[in-house]
C-alpha cells in the first residue's frame, strides 16, 4: 500500500476515511492522483471461536466504484461487507441481467402456487417483446410498449396492470436489486383504455348466446364420467362459482325439495343460500351417493377444483374447434371462461329480467343483504322461476330435427285406445303422444322440400311457431 497518504478518519462514521497527501509528497498548486479518495476499512469474523478476523484496510472506494460523497461511501462499506461474506470480491460487480433472467430469480424465490401461470402470462405478453433487455438499461418506454401490445389485442386494463405485476416485482425483490436495475416509475405508462372490468360476454363471442348456452350444455351431457358430469351441470345450469360446489357435502343437498343449501363458510359472501336443482342434477347426484356409498358428512366431490376446471376448458375448446363458439377479438387468455357461465345467464335472460334482479336473486352478489337472502322463501321462488326458465332454454331441441328424426325426440305413452303408441309421419306433420295427451308438429318446407321452420300445436290446438323448444317441457327426449 502506497505511503504517499494519511487516511483521516471520517467523525462519526466508523470504518470511513479521506485520503490526504503527506506534506512531503505535495507540490504548490496541483491535485495528485489519489488525494481526497474515499478509504473504507472493515473487518470479517473468520472463526467466532477463537474471534479470529479478516482485516480489510483503506480500500478505494472512489477509485473503484466512483464514490464521490460520504452517504455513497457509507453505501459502498455496507456493499462491501454483503460481498465478502458471500465470498465474493469486496468490489464485486455483477455481469447484466436481462428481464427474462430478473423474472426467473423472482419466481424462484417466491412462494406461490401461481408461479407456473405467472410465467406463462409473462412468457406469452413481455417475454418476446422486452424480455431481453438489461435492467440496469431498461426504461418506461420499453414497458409502454407492452401496453401498447396488449391494449391492441383488445386486452382490459385491469388486465394489462396484473400482466406487469410479475416483471415490475422482479425488478424491485432483493436478489434483482443487487444488480443495480434502473429506477422506474410506472404511474408515467399511458393507457387508451382505464375502465376497469371483463369485456362484455357479447362482445367477445359472435356467436348467438342462446345458442352457445344450448351448445355446452350438450356438450357437458356428453361427458362419460358421472362425478365430473355432475359438478359440471351444477356449475352450469345452477350457475354457482366452482369454489362453493367442491364443498357441497350429501346433507346439503335436499332430494325431495330438490334444493342445496350452500353453507355460511362455502359462499363468498359469507352468507348462507339455498337453491334449486333440476332432475338431471338430482337424479344424477342420487345415483352418484348409491354408488358411492356415500354417508351425510362425505363432500359429493373427490376430485381438486383444478380437475374439473381442466375439463370445463377442454369442453370449450372442443367447442371451438367445432365452430360453435365463434369470437369477435384477440381478447382473451380462453375465450370462453368457466365464471362466464354466470355471466350468460344475466345475459340471456335480460330481456325479461334486469341484470340487477337477476344477481341479487339468482347468482347471489356478495352486494345482497342477508336479509334477503337468508332462505327467503321469496328469493327461492324467483330463483326456480328464472333457473327453470333458463333451464328450458338449455333443454331445447330444434323442431325441424323433432320432425326429422320423430322417434328420438318425442315420447309416447299408452292413452287407453291402442295397444301401443308410436310416432306417425304424415306428410309434413308429425303425431306424437305425451302423458295421454297428442301432440302434433308440422313443418314448413321450400321448394327443394327441405325444411324452414315448425309449427307446434299445444293439447288445446294452438298454434306456436318457433325453432326450437324443451324436450322436458313438450315431451321430447334426450
Amino acid at each position: 500500500m502506497s505511503t504517499k497518504f494519511n487516511f483521516v478518519k471520517v467523525k462519526n462514521h466508523e470504518g470511513i476515511y479521506t485520503a490526504e497527501l503527506k506534506p512531503e509528497y505535495k507540490i504548490r498548486g496541483t491535485l495528485q492522483d489519489g488525494e481526497g479518495d474515499y478509504r473504507i476499512s472493515f473487518k470479517i469474523s473468520i472463526d467466532d471461536s477463537t474471534k479470529k478476523y479478516k482485516y480489510y484496510k483503506y480500500l478505494n472506494v472512489t477509485k473503484e466504484m466512483g464514490v464521490k460523497n460520504l452517504q455513497d461511501a457509507i453505501d459502498a462499506r455496507n456493499q462491501a461487507i454483503k460481498n465478502v461474506k458471500k465470498g465474493k470480491d469486496p468490489f464485486f460487480k455483477p455481469k447484466a441481467l436481462t428481464l427474462d433472467k430478473a423474472v426467473e430469480i423472482y419466481l424462484e424465490n417466491r412462494t406461490s402456487s401461481n408461479n407456473q401461470k405467472d410465467k406463462k402470462v409473462y412468457d406469452k405478453h413481455i417475454k418476446y417483446v422486452i424480455g431481453g433487455i438489461w435492467v440496469q438499461k431498461i426504461k418506461i418506454s420499453d414497458f409502454q410498449l407492452v401496453v401498447d401490445s396488449m391494449e391492441k389485442d383488445k386486452f382490459a386494463y385491469d388486465t394489462i396492470t396484473r400482466t406487469l405485476v410479475t416483471p415490475i416485482s422482479a425488478l424491485n425483490c432483493k436478489p434483482v436489486q443487487e444488480y443495480k436495475p434502473n429506477q422506474l416509475d410506472f404511474r408515467e405508462l399511458k393507457y387508451k383504455n382505464t375502465q376497469k372490468g371483463k369485456i362484455p360476454l357479447d362482445e367477445r363471442i359472435s356467436t348467438d348466446l342462446k345458442i352457445l348456452a344450448n351448445s355446452i350444455f350438450e356438450k357437458i351431457l356428453s361427458v362419460e364420467d358421472d362425478e365430473k358430469r355432475l359438478y359440471l351441470l351444477i356449475t352450469f345450469m345452477c350457475v354457482r362459482r366452482t369454489g362453493e360446489v367442491v364443498l357441497i357435502r350429501i346433507d346439503d343437498i335436499d332430494f325431495l325439495d330438490n334444493t342445496i343449501n350452500a353453507r355460511v363458510d362455502t359462499t363468498k359472501s359469507g352468507i348462507r343460500d339455498m337453491y334449486p336443482i333440476p332432475d338431471e342434477i338430482s337424479k344424477l347426484a342420487l345415483k352418484h351417493v348409491s354408488k358411492y356409498k356415500l354417508k351425510s358428512a362425505d363432500l359429493v366431490f373427490k376430485y381438486k377444483q383444478r380437475a374439473y376446471s381442466d375439463l370445463f376448458k377442454k369442453l370449450i375448446n372442443e367447442l371451438i374447434k367445432e365452430n360453435k363458439i365463434q369470437t369477435k377479438t384477440l381478447y382473451k387468455e380462453q375465450e370462453y371462461r368457466q365464471h362466464d357461465n354466470r355471466t350468460l345467464l344475466a345475459t340471456v335472460m335480460n330481456e325479461k329480467y334486469s341484470e340487477d334482479f337477476i344477481g341479487k336473486n339468482v347468482l347471489s352478489h356478495k352486494n345482497a343483504s342477508s336479509t334477503d337472502r337468508t332462505y327467503s322463501t321469496a328469493i327461492l321462488k324467483f330463483k326456480r322461476k328464472i333457473l327453470g326458465e333458463y333451464w328450458d332454454l338449455l333443454r331445447a331441441v330444434d323442431i325441424i330435427e323433432v320432425f326429422q328424426n320423430p322417434a328420438k325426440y318425442i315420447e309416447t305413452y299408452y292413452d287407453g285406445d291402442k295397444n301401443s303408441l308410436k310416432t306417425e309421419k304424415d306428410g309434413q306433420t308429425v303425431f306424437g303422444y305425451y302423458k295421454n295427451t297428442k301432440l302434433m308438429f308440422k313443418v314448413e318446407i321450400d321448394e327443394e322440400d327441405k325444411p324452414l321452420k315448425g309449427v307446434w300445436y299445444d293439447e288445446n290446438g294452438e298454434e306456436n311457431v318457433c325453432t326450437n323448444a324443451s324436450y322436458k317441457k313438450f315431451g321430447f327426449k334426450k
